[in-house]
């Protein structure tokens, strides 16, 4: 053991990480800068670790466990970049979760756990410290204190960059350590930066503060969202600032469709086979083989007429609303393509489907926003006719092989959260991937009687004005203003108040 660890230390002090051709240089010298940074218990002697890439980066991830038959369970997890930097630590120990069973107080202060964090954050990645030591932000929740730091540079936080730890509330010991970190950003001098004052005119010209139904358990309410969703300003412009994100791809994302109707729905009960035979009798569900051909008869999915259904299942929502998903094979094709659509029990209407046949094998290949928009208006015709009036104007993304159409569900001309419509178009105009989400029991506030959106900027200020930033990116860095919030959820339309995620007044806590 002694003679590795010497190995160890020397692969580390002689070679960067990312300069070792063998993999089993690269391994033992990102064991030794995990083991020089990080307290592994001498019990945790199971080990295993497993290189990631992806884009071409490398990461690795180190588990070490105790044996199984241990009394004390312990176990470290970390993962490392080829760069040295480690990007988390998560630690567990049974009988530290077994002390927190119940209704605990705190042993140790939230200062205590807050200098706790910095130490963790010193030692794990000791060439960011710098970035790393202030503005610290203690939140004690549950059995554990959380820590936020964000990340600086010449003073100023960077909007998306910073480390996040868990502090036991009861040893101070940190239990998780996860960092977000764009190492090739630079930053550039601050010169031409408005004022706040300034800044806080510009987002309400640009109407960020957005309307919206939200669901709740009373019903869907008129409130204000603040801060959700990147709101951010360019601080030298006034201009809107928008991240430079990946095309948009809405493809090969099946199992999100099923979650986006399960949320809808309010979630899902299998039935047995004996269970549904009994539903169909009873409530005349439609078979899996009708909903097969109601699919196939959709002209725009471009099923061929030999597609049969492979297998099938009946979901109860809470709602009693009866789901059937279908998957279908293509008997007409040498290669397996998954194709699946779920519907609705009793009237047939198709909430989702998805095929990945129709890609174009074409990989340069670009969807013209024509196309997609005369799918989109095919479709609607077709198939949802019944919804046409309560559908905003579809926005479309086109990219290599396949575009996506979303149209969001209006009430009062206000935008209802959690109900839309999306589908993508391939090259050909065929309908790759298509949901439905829309609840048809939701009870609507009015819409009479609202707060302005100043009003509701005014109360947003009242908790904060905005924020300077960084916004830090590959090889560069823009300084903007955030309106960003992250103490309450919404602010009430109504009357201005604010709100938690469940709807419910907000009450500050106050730190102690």
């Amino acid at each position: 053991m002694r003679k590795l660890a010497v190995l160890l230390c020397v692969l580390l002090s002689m070679t960067p990480l990312g300069a070792m051709a063998e993999t089993g240089e690269e391994m033992a010298a990102a064991i030794a800068a995990v083991r020089e940074r990080v307290d592994i218990p001498s019990e945790c002697t199971a080990f295993s670790g497993h290189k990631n890439v992806y884009n071409d980066k490398t990461t690795w991830e180190f588990s070490w466990e105790t044996e199984e038959k241990a009394e004390t369970m312990k176990s470290v997890r970390v993962q490392i970049g080829e760069n040295g930097i480690i990007g988390s630590v998560h630690s567990y120990e049974n009988t530290e979760v077994q002390r927190k069973q119940g209704k605990l107080l705190p042993e140790i202060s939230p200062a205590e756990a807050e200098n706790a964090a910095l130490l963790a954050c010193e030692k794990i990645n000791p060439s960011l410290y710098e970035a790393y030591r202030e503005d610290a932000k203690v939140v004690l929740s549950g059995d554990c204190y959380h820590v936020s730091i964000p990340r600086k540079e010449g003073g100023i936080p960077v909007y998306n960059n910073g480390v996040s730890l868990r502090v036991s509330i009861l040893t101070g010991k940190v239990e998780s350590y996860v960092l977000t970190h764009t190492e090739t950003a630079l930053f550039s001098d601050l010169t031409g930066a408005m004022e706040t004052e300034n800044a806080e005119a510009a987002f309400l010209k640009n109407g960020y503060m957005k309307l919206w139904y939200r669901p709740f358990e009373d019903g869907m309410r008129l409130v204000y969202v603040p801060g959700q969703a990147e709101e951010l300003i360019d601080a030298k412009t006034g201009a809107p600032f928008t991240p430079k994100m990946r095309e948009e791809v809405f493809r090969n994302e099946a199992p999100k469709a099923e979650a986006s109707l399960d949320a809808v729905a309010g979630g899902s009960i299998s039935l047995t086979p004996q269970e549904r035979k009994a539903v169909e009798e009873a409530a005349g569900l439609i078979s899996y083989e009708e909903a097969t051909e109601i699919l196939k008869n959709v002209a725009a999915f471009g099923l061929p007429e030999t597609t049969a259904l492979e297998s099938g299942s009946t979901y109860k929502t809470e709602k009693g609303r009866y789901i059937l998903r279908v998957s279908l094979k293509l008997s007409d094709e040498t290669e397996y393509r998954y194709t699946y659509g779920e519907l609705d029990g009793n009237t047939g209407e198709i909430l989702s489907f998805y095929s990945d046949r129709n890609v174009t094998k074409d990989a340069e290949t670009t969807v013209t926003e024509e196309t997609a928009r005369k799918t989109y208006e095919a479709f609607m015709t077709s198939q949802l006719s019944e919804y046409k009036e309560k559908l905003g104007a579809p926005v479309i993304t086109c990219g290599k092989q396949v575009a996506s159409v979303m149209a969001q569900r209006k009430e009062n001309d206000v935008p209802v959260y959690g109900n839309s419509v999306r589908l993508t178009v391939t090259p050909e105009g065929l309908i790759e991937q298509y949901t439905l989400s829309w609840d048809k029991t939701a009870e609507f506030e009015s819409s009479v009687g609202l707060i302005s959106e100043a009003e509701a900027y005014a109360a947003l200020f009242e908790k904060g004005a905005p924020r300077l930033s960084w916004y830090a990116e590959a090889g560069a860095s823009t300084l903007i203003y955030a309106a960003e919030n992250r103490e309450f959820a919404y602010i009430s339309a109504k009357d201005g108040t604010y709100l938690t995620y469940g709807g419910k007044p907000f009450i500050e806590k106050k730190q102690t």
